[in-house]
């Protein structure tokens, strides 16, 4: 019964400090990676101006399709 109360503690604080941390740090070094690999897609995201929120997300999702339609030789998935 000991045992299970320690692995039960352990994991608590576990996920204590896991959900503490800042996740700031890793989602700015993937964004700077990703924009270092397609400069395009940086400079199109800022060119194109949203106007309605929920608008937004089907515009970058209409944009990314026809990236990857430009990767892949014309549209083939």
């Amino acid at each position: 019964m000991r045992y299970i109360l320690l692995i039960m503690t352990v994991a608590i604080i576990y996920i204590v400090i896991a959900r503490s941390g800042s996740i700031t740090p890793a989602s700015k070094a993937i964004t700077e990676s990703m924009e270092a690999a397609n400069p395009q897609a940086s400079a199109g995201a800022s060119a194109s101006p949203h106007t309605d929120a929920f608008k937004a997300p089907l515009d970058r999702t209409h944009e990314v399709l026809d990236q990857v339609k430009k990767q892949n030789s014309g549209g083939q998935f």
